[in-house]
């Protein structure tokens, strides 16, 4: 993480206000870019440029992207790898927190999980297209 990159079929985005960055998944890349407006590149934050996989420190098709500036953490569906990631700042490797990494339908795997959103008592809602299903995830 940390080098500056161009977007490469974006998929999904999510703007943090308090800091104004746009946090970009770009899904070919298999990376999110941290990017300002009107900047001409954003900085990886997540995911390795060029390589996909399902290490701590790989991604394989990132969708959805929430950041909290609060507890600093950048949150990635990493569609894949049947997934969701978390990524403290400046931190190359996330901790997986839903999924098992293995693609599935069993009641902790996700199939492919597009994109997430969290209510305001933290619950985690995951729309895993594949299974054609919303599931939620009691407070993390």
């Amino acid at each position: 993480s940390g080098t500056d990159y161009g977007i490469n079929e974006p998929y999904n985005l999510y703007y943090d206000s308090s800091s104004d960055y746009l946090y970009i998944a770009n899904a070919q890349s298999g990376i999110v870019i941290r990017w300002k407006p009107f900047a001409l590149s954003g900085t990886v934050v997540a995911g390795v440029a060029g390589s996909s996989g399902s290490s701590s420190s790989l991604l394989y098709g990132p969708g959805g992207v929430y950041y909290d500036a609060a507890t600093q953490l950048l949150y990635v569906a990493d569609v894949g790898n049947g997934r969701i990631m978390a990524y403290c700042n400046n931190d190359a490797s996330g901790i997986m927190i839903v999924g098992t990494g293995i693609p599935g339908n069993g009641l902790t795997q996700l199939g492919a999980p597009y994109t997430m959103a969290f209510d305001s008592s933290w619950n985690l809602y995951v729309l895993d297209s594949s299974n054609s299903r919303v599931q939620q995830f009691i407070r993390l």
